[in-house]
């Protein structure tokens, strides 16, 4: 008997158990997430630092002087994280491209510099933020002697390539000083290595939402009411917001443009998004995520419409739902609506005779390299 009662004991342990992981995984809501550019080997983060060096070519001058060209070999290092240091930088192989510099040369300047890995329109940039003796930067010389110093904040873009990471000089004029002025131009390529423990790569950290991130959207809608007078406007829409911690959010700017009458708006003259700001959150319906308008600031999140032919107003409830996609190459999620949108109240149709058709993409602040939810 005591044998008998252990294991239906056991049983009822084992079964206790499975449920209480199968309900804790059917309530675990959908969050946001961030996603942050930062060094790594082997697809994985850096604990520490790892000793680096990089070659390839750099070609340093200003609008209308001297430009020179020199291969390029650096040392330094990556890691932890965001972090970087350039120590060394050795030029070599200098010609002159542009203007009149006999026995050309490059020499970087203010070394050691310190980089960090940030994004920019969801692109890696790694940016040379600063120099423990003063501005970082390069000087061209001539006969080895110093004639024109540009500095600033050098970034280049980041690409994983089958070495290591790529690097190309981008979008960053250095203020140079024979001109006093933000001219200076660098062009090149190199390929950062690392020195031992694997091949170096710029990775993509994916980390919780903890604090408020601001987002914009930009996309379309139909907004039809498929009362007894139908109407169907056609608009172009853009918001600002904020995406938050445990999945919820805040639309706090609504714009509509180029908006087109489909049916019975002829002269479409305004709109008034009314209520904000918005608060939004995700949730799962069946496997899928979605993301809803709960409430507004101060009633029902609607948005009215003005059509100057008639005089006529319309307001319909945004209180409904969008489906929920991660373009993981872009950086963005997509929401649309879909068979699931539940429809809203009208003034013209009345009830459940609101119909909202389309999509927006949701569009990180520039200083991620993306989002997602789930």
């Amino acid at each position: 008997m005591r044998s008998k009662h252990r294991a239906a004991l056991a049983v009822f342990a084992v079964t206790f158990a499975v449920s209480a992981m199968t309900a804790s995984s059917a309530f675990a809501a959908p969050i946001w997430h961030t996603v942050t550019p930062e060094w790594g080997q082997a697809g994985a983060s850096l604990s520490k630092a790892v000793a680096t060096k990089w070659k390839g070519t750099l070609k340093l001058g200003e609008t209308g002087g001297v430009t020179v060209e020199c291969e390029e070999a650096g040392e330094g290092s990556v890691g932890p994280g965001v972090a970087g240091t350039v120590t060394k930088e050795t030029f070599s192989k200098c010609a002159t491209k542009t203007g009149t510099c006999a026995q050309p040369g490059i020499l970087a300047v203010k070394l050691p510099w310190h980089s960090e890995v940030q994004a920019s329109e969801s692109k890696a940039n790694n940016v040379i933020v600063s120099g423990e003796k003063g501005t970082p930067g390069y000087a061209i010389n001539c006969f080895s002697i110093f004639i024109n110093e540009c500095t600033g904040s050098p970034r280049t873009s980041m690409t994983n390539v089958s070495a290591g990471v790529e690097e190309k000089p981008i979008g960053e004029n250095l203020k140079c000083s024979i001109s006093g002025t933000n001219t200076g131009i660098l062009q090149g390529t190199n390929v950062m290595e690392a020195n031992s423990g694997g091949k170096l790569e710029k990775i993509s950290a994916v980390k919780n939402v903890t604090s408020a991130i601001e987002v914009s959207t930009t996309g379309s809608f139909n907004l039809k009411d498929t009362g007894s007078f139908p109407i169907d406007v056609k608009c172009n829409v853009t918001t600002k917001g904020t995406i938050e911690t445990l999945g919820v959010g805040k639309v706090t700017g609504y714009t509509l443009s180029k908006c087109e009458d489909v049916e019975n708006c002829p002269e479409f003259e305004t709109y008034l998004a009314e209520h904000l700001p918005w608060k939004t959150e995700l949730y799962t319906e069946g496997t899928k995520t979605r993301e809803r308008l709960v409430s507004g600031g101060t009633g029902t999140p609607q948005l009215t419409i003005a059509c100057k032919r008639g005089a006529m107003l319309e307001t319909c409830g945004l209180n409904t739902s969008q489906k929920v996609e991660n373009v993981f190459s872009e950086g963005l999620v997509n929401v649309t609506f879909d068979t699931l949108s539940a429809r809203t109240n009208c003034s013209q149709g009345g009830e459940k005779t609101g119909k909202w058709e389309g999509s927006s993409k949701i569009l990180p602040s520039s200083n991620l390299e993306g989002i997602r939810a789930g």
